[in-house]
């Protein structure tokens, strides 16, 4: 879908209609304002409990390492696929470690 035709809405209120009360989604994102309208796009529907939302750079640097080996906490991870186009590696760690369900978005020109 194209920027700005609602995808993050669109998963949002699926979660907000399907996602157990003991169920946790991580969001990765790729840039900090990004995350931020992300966060403040979930306070209005889930939970805190139930969601984190956390930029993949954070989890490049090597004192948050400890930080993907957390990631099976979650049951569900919605990720940007363009954030991984030249992070094979990073990627190739998540699917590794993750067991839940991802959830990729991508943004596909108009």
């Amino acid at each position: 879908m194209p920027t700005g035709s609602g995808k993050l809405f669109t998963i949002i209120n699926y979660f907000n209609k399907f996602l157990a009360k003991d169920e946790k989604v991580l969001f990765l994102n790729s840039f900090v304002c990004l995350a931020e309208q992300t966060r403040f796009l979930l306070s209005q529907s889930l939970s805190e409990r139930q969601y984190t939302v956390e930029t993949i750079y954070n989890l490049e640097k090597p004192d948050k390492s400890d930080d993907l080996n957390m990631i099976d906490e979650y049951d569900y991870m919605v990720i940007e696929l363009e954030d991984f186009l030249n992070k094979q590696l990073l990627l190739d760690s998540i699917y590794q470690k993750f067991t839940g369900i991802i959830i990729g978005l991508y943004s596909a020109p108009t």
